[in-house]
């Protein structure tokens, strides 16, 4: 499973099998405000949305940056992972 970044566009996503699971943002100077994540109908129970997150929080972590968590599931898996302290 190969994770794709365009920051340009301020997406992420996972393609398998010709679908595309994504997480979107918008980036201000210091902050990256997560505003959806949407996997496949097919592809949902296999953690594909957690490692779409996972990689916006290591881009947030690379580049020092603060979160809004807009998607109710980035919000709770910052939660439970214990990443509040990105909260923008």
């Amino acid at each position: 499973m190969e994770i794709i970044h365009d920051s340009k566009a301020g997406v992420i996503s996972i393609e398998q099998d010709g679908r595309v699971s994504r997480l979107v943002y918008r980036r201000t100077d210091d902050v990256l405000d997560i505003v959806s994540t949407v996997v496949h109908p097919e592809d949902r129970g296999k953690g594909i949305a957690a490692k779409l997150v996972a990689a916006a929080l290591e881009y947030v972590d690379e580049h020092s940056l603060r979160v809004i968590p807009s998607c109710s599931y980035v919000a709770t898996y910052m939660q439970r992972h214990k990443r509040e302290d990105l909260l923008a």
